[in-house]
């Protein structure tokens, strides 16, 4: 079960460990990590549902891909969740420490996962040099989407319960870059940080092993 599902034991792992934090601590503060590791899930299920509709209308497909594309930043922008590690009595640092880097893996595994099953997606309707100028843009939208989340404090479901609030805010964003350095900052650090990590750990699973 190990070799099959280590994706899967690893986050028993995490929750287990959240669970016990709560127990042992009477408080619920990491709590939350079990929802954003939800929300980390999201996009993963859009790209799971856009593999098994290629032979669906183009409007379906375009749907999940845009439904894809609005989650997609939740599950890396849970890496911000380690701006929560501080000492916590009676609970040690380390195993704060371990929980929110456990939640912050399981979030960037998930994103690249179904990163790679989009782009499976993208390659049946663009070329290859099409798609190495897209997937960059990808991640600065991701890091576009980190900011907003963590420093505007906007969810991906905002866009349908107050489009109009979030419309004005991402106008003054765009149409005044220099008050809001930091906005660009942040989206081209993150958005640079997770695509170059991502190209790493591609070369990584694509070498080809020796064998014994």
């Amino acid at each position: 079960m190990l070799r099959k599902q280590p994706l899967l034991l690893f986050l028993v792992f995490i929750l287990v460990m959240i669970v016990l934090r709560i127990w042992k601590s009477n408080d619920v503060t990491m709590g939350f990590l079990v929802w954003n590791i939800f929300l980390a899930a999201v996009p993963y299920w859009f790209s799971q549902a856009l593999q098994k509709q290629k032979s669906k209308p183009m409007y379906m497909q375009t749907g999940l891909f845009l439904g894809w594309l609005l989650f997609f930043p939740n599950s890396m922008y849970i890496i911000t969740d380690l701006f929560h590690l501080h000492e916590r009595p009676p609970i040690p640092l380390w195993f704060d420490l371990l929980i929110l880097l456990g939640a912050a893996i399981t979030g960037l595994i998930l994103g690249y996962r179904s990163l790679m099953q989009v782009k499976q997606w993208l390659g049946i309707h663009f070329s290859a040099k099409a798609i190495q100028f897209i997937e960059p843009v990808l991640f600065l939208l991701c890091g576009f989407g980190i900011y907003v989340g963590r420093y505007l404090r906007w969810n991906s479901w905002d866009v349908f319960t107050n489009p109009l609030g979030i419309t004005g805010k991402m106008y003054h964003l765009v149409t005044d870059p220099l008050v809001h350095r930091e906005a660009w900052f942040i989206t081209i650090g993150f958005g640079i940080f997770l695509y170059l990590l991502h190209s790493i750990l591609n070369n990584f699973t694509s070498s080809t092993y020796p064998k014994n």
